[in-house]
């Protein structure tokens, strides 16, 4: 996605429906690194805190929490499919 997007993204679902975040870690993604992310971010008061590159480690909560979510997600195709239709 480009970076507009993202923006626009994150505007809409997380600052609109829940508040601005205190802080965002992400990944070193061009669209993340890009002026109009680092304006917004600036912009709201929000701290930027991009992850080491090549070292997943360092954003351990969200590779743990991706890893959770992979298996409950499996878990409901799995029950969907197995459904009378």
């Amino acid at each position: 996605m480009e970076a507009e997007t993202i923006v626009k993204i994150f505007v809409r679902e997380i600052i609109i429906r829940h508040r601005v975040p205190e802080r965002i870690i992400t990944d070193r993604g061009s669209q993340y690194m890009a002026k109009v992310f680092r304006k917004i971010a600036e912009m709201v008061q929000m701290k930027h805190l991009p992850t080491i590159a090549y070292y997943p480690q360092t954003n351990g909560q969200t590779e743990r929490t991706i890893g959770t979510l992979k298996k409950i997600i499996g878990k409901l195709v799995r029950e969907v499919n197995e459904w009378d239709l």
